[in-house]
């Protein structure tokens, strides 16, 4: 009887599935998907608009503060374009802090962590045909294991500006009427947003530059889970299947020519 190959470990082949031609990736959701939620809730949500001097509807921009904008924000109370002029109405954000939820921690262990399952509805695998009805063939189920995410609570500071205080109302109405409710691509990720307060309008002079100002908090509670080569590792194939069967049958015939 041969012997096992010390060097080669054991093979598990239920695990060794083609994942090259899934349309369904693994998931992983990041910080950055929690800094796009507000972009695009303030954009395709909420889309922020207010009137000008002409009483022209115009989009309110939405933008990420980087650290370079930010810096150079707090210098001059404005944000400026590259010729130097002052770009109203705009809102800025940043991350500020990221702290954990112990309310809802379900992960229990990183290195041996939950998951769920997710059924995929279609495949071209298992395809649906008249064949299968007529036969009763019940299709194999096919699955995504997902990783039981982590929960976090991220906080970002916000700085609008427009030219008048009736165009700050309209923007601070629209975000108090939106805040409490989920924000993010439906397709992917909604993440509940939380604004406790606005601060007074604040009319700034620099010059001959004039603006109205107001900061405000928003707090996310998201979740992440990040794209590791130990989640890899602990999670295996995130594709699994339900089990099949294959039932033979016995037919006698007397004549093979019938």
């Amino acid at each position: 009887m041969a012997k096992a190959k010390p060097h080669r470990g054991s093979i598990q082949r239920e695990q060794q599935i083609r994942r090259d031609t899934d349309t369904n990736k693994d998931v992983s959701s990041g910080l950055i998907n929690l800094d796009e939620a507000i972009i695009y809730y303030c954009d395709n949500v909420a889309r922020l608009q207010i009137p000008d001097n002409n009483n022209v509807v115009q989009k309110v921009p939405v933008i990420y503060g980087s650290p370079e904008r930010w810096k150079n924000v707090q210098k001059t109370n404005f944000y400026r374009d590259t010729k130097g002029k002052i770009q109203l109405p705009l809102i800025m954000y940043r991350r500020t802090n990221v702290t954990k939820n112990r309310d809802l921690g379900m992960k229990v262990d990183v290195n041996n962590p939950l998951h769920h399952y997710v059924e995929n509805k279609y495949s071209i695998e298992n395809r649906y045909d008249k064949f299968d009805i007529l036969q009763g063939r019940k299709r194999v189920r096919e699955y995504q294991k997902i990783v039981v995410p982590d929960q976090v609570i991220v906080t970002y500071e916000c700085v609008v500006w427009t030219e008048y205080i009736t165009q700050m109302n309209r923007i601070i109405e629209a975000l108090s009427y939106s805040e409490g409710s989920y924000w993010g691509d439906e397709n992917k990720y909604l993440v509940k947003a939380v604004i406790d307060e606005f601060t007074t309008a604040t009319e700034l002079v620099s010059g001959n530059d004039r603006a109205v100002k107001s900061d405000f908090t928003i707090t996310l509670h998201g979740h992440l889970i990040p794209d590791t080569l130990q989640k890899q590792a602990q999670q295996g194939s995130s594709k699994t299947f339900s089990p099949s069967q294959v039932s033979f049958g016995e037919k006698v015939v007397d004549n093979l020519s019938e």
